[in-house]
């Protein structure tokens, strides 16, 4: 199996205080703690809110079968579950609950899986959507640092380059000349 990882690039929409996807660190992966301390965040007025991204498409893999979108957030006294979903293909799939007990005060980690049948074509619009908790509360906010995606393809040469092959072929006419 071969993978290829793919992230932010574009504001789907603007629906929570703090949006841009500038602001999601592009660079850390799960399980790093660090990251270069930007967020975007959702606070009281944001709750339910599904803030959606756009993602690079895919430049390596040709097809896939499962999609990993991981998480680093946090929600000190942040009451109620988030969720995430992903647009593929131009169709928004089941969304999955991130339950309030995965974050605190201090940054977590948290991954949700799709699997499927797709070709490259369908990441051509991929997007990723989070919605905030249901209770948020008076001067707090739920806050996400980092969101990516890891795309997993069968085919195990997939996301890798095609060996050069040098031919070499000898023609020869009636005469025995070669060209």
């Amino acid at each position: 199996m071969a993978t290829e990882t793919i992230r932010p690039n574009g504001n789907a929409n603007t629906l929570w205080d703090i949006y841009a996807y500038t602001l999601i660190d592009d660079v850390v992966n799960s399980p790093s703690s660090s990251g270069d301390g930007t967020k975007v965040e959702a606070d009281r007025g944001d709750e339910e809110e599904e803030q959606q991204w756009d993602f690079d498409a895919l430049s390596t893999l040709t097809s896939a079968s499962s999609v990993e979108v991981f998480v680093r957030h946090r929600g000190d006294g942040v009451d109620g579950d988030a969720a995430v979903n992903v647009k593929i293909g131009g169709v928004w799939q089941t969304g999955q609950t991130i339950a309030e007990s995965s974050y605190g005060a201090n940054y977590s980690w948290v991954s949700k899986t799709w699997s499927g049948s797709w070709s490259a074509s369908d990441f051509v619009d991929f997007a990723v959507g989070i919605t905030a908790p249901n209770d948020i509360g008076h001067g707090r906010e739920y806050q996400l640092s980092v969101v990516y995606a890891v795309v997993t393809s069968p085919d195990p040469a997939a996301g890798k380059p095609l060996p050069f092959i040098q031919a070499h072929q000898r023609i020869e006419d009636d005469d025995a000349t070669e060209f």
